[in-house]
């Protein structure tokens, strides 16, 4: 994608530069025009929360946070996410307003101590889902989320979600 960038006379600098904030290091994709660009792919379904600027209410692999730490670190406030769809080739590229991203100097506060804590917050948690499996007769056997594979919680939330059952099967013995 980035070719296209290029011949259609955009300024490309800072490829893969490494920034910090606050002792979290991420790697910026391109910095276009003095301005940083995150490039994603996503399905049509994905590529859609871009193109119709509704990224904002459902973001649940914080493009908007990384994006506000990339411009934290290089002191700019106007870029965002160009994105392809992989379905068919689309592309569109996303500016999330300013008061949509977070102050992200206070959200890797807030996260680190989350990470200190002996239980993980449940605003950080995934919920399991039911997967529809009767594990006894008053209970159905329930799974993590697809995005709890993501999560740096996901043993925490396994160890309460495998106690809560160790709990109900103590109870209906």
């Amino acid at each position: 994608m980035k070719f296209f960038v290029i011949i259609s006379g955009h300024d490309v600098e800072g490829e893969q530069k490494q920034v910090v904030v606050d002792d979290i290091s991420g790697h910026i994709d391109c910095i276009i025009d003095g301005e940083v660009v995150d490039i994603k792919t996503a399905s049509g379904f994905a590529f859609n929360k871009f193109k119709n600027a509704t990224l904002r209410d459902d973001d649940p692999f914080g493009y908007i946070g990384q994006l506000a730490g990339y411009e934290e670190s290089e002191g700019t406030s106007n870029g965002g996410l160009l994105v392809i769809n992989k379905e068919n080739g689309e592309l569109c590229f996303y500016q999330p307003e300013e008061l949509d991203k977070p102050n992200i100097r206070s959200k890797i506060k807030q996260i680190k101590k989350a990470l200190k804590l002996k239980n993980p917050p449940e605003e950080y948690c995934y919920p399991t889902v039911p997967d529809g499996a009767k594990v006894m007769r008053s209970y159905t056997r329930t799974v993590l989320g697809v995005l709890t594979s993501l999560s740096a919680m996901k043993m925490s939330m396994m160890v309460r979600d495998y106690e809560y059952l160790n709990m109900q099967r103590a109870m209906l013995s």
